[in-house]
């Protein structure tokens, strides 16, 4: 048998994260088979390619013999290329299909396809890329500038160590994907993991005390937003954790939202 995940028509942002260590919408967990059907997504980011490769890695990770992911990408047209490209690191195991004549068009503004990140020493090699990739000359006008460019850099190795120090039990381990918005210039950085730690029943309290607790220590997440603030940049950060989401944009702010498992950062910088 095979478990089949459909991603639907607006897979990005919270709709993305709806689908992170999702139910199957058919077959038992129990399938070692698990088809992952992007084909009637219109639009993706960040978001889409994270948790994508959260759910492979996942699937893949879990006990028994003969595990397979087949991903579908969408049907034809410039999000097939961007969703190709964001898939384009899928681990041994994950086929990702291509039915037409030709291979896809690497999308320039997958600037970090989605990857699972396992050292601190992984994660800096992947800022010098990410730092790289947003200097393409096929980007044009939207080449990141390069106080935007050195931002994200020190923020992926910061965000993958907290991932790796806390939720070292997560089942997709730590991944990170970054991209420009297709219908815009602003510029995402998702990192994502399957850790229990932080999304028990107390999260938004858990959610507040670790928000404070990098303000009073100076933390990664503390160190980021002042770093954006000094180099004024206008800079977002969105937290999603068990039924907690806190939001930062000149000031925090956190309340309840619907649940996502896990920790997942979105870091994205409005331009």
């Amino acid at each position: 048998m095979t478990q089949i995940l459909f991603l639907g028509k607006n897979p990005r942002g919270r709709h993305a994260l709806g689908q992170l260590g999702a139910r199957p919408d058919s077959g038992s967990a129990e399938d070692p088979d698990l088809v992952i059907d992007a084909t009637a997504a219109q639009v993706v980011d960040a978001f889409t390619g994270a948790v994508a490769l959260a759910n492979v890695e996942d699937h893949l990770g879990k006990p028994g013999r003969g595990r397979g992911v087949t991903v579908t990408p969408p049907e034809g047209g410039e999000v097939h290329g961007r969703f190709y490209t964001m898939m384009a690191l899928a681990p041994e195991g994950c086929r990702v299909q291509h039915s037409g004549p030709t291979a896809p068009v690497r999308d320039p503004r997958v600037l970090l396809p989605a990857v699972r990140v396992r050292t601190v020493t992984e994660a800096d090699a992947l800022a010098l890329f990410l730092r790289a990739s947003s200097q393409r000359a096929d980007l044009g006008d939207a080449r990141l500038a390069p106080r935007q460019a050195g931002l994200l850099g020190s923020a992926l190795p910061d965000l993958v160590d907290n991932g790796l120090r806390h939720a070292p039990t997560s089942g997709c381990g730590v991944i990170v994907c970054a991209a420009l918005e297709s219908d815009s210039r602003e510029v995402q950085l998702v990192v994502t993991d399957l850790g229990p730690a932080i999304s028990g029943p107390a999260a938004l309290e858990t959610l507040r005390d670790a928000w404070g607790r990098s303000r009073a220590e100076l933390g990664s997440l503390h160190f980021l937003t002042e770093r954006a603030s000094r180099l004024g940049l206008d800079v977002s950060v969105q937290i999603r954790t068990g039924s907690a989401q806190g939001r930062w944009r000149r000031r925090w702010h956190s309340d309840d939202a619907d649940f996502t498992p896990g920790w997942t950062v979105g870091v994205t910088i409005h331009r």
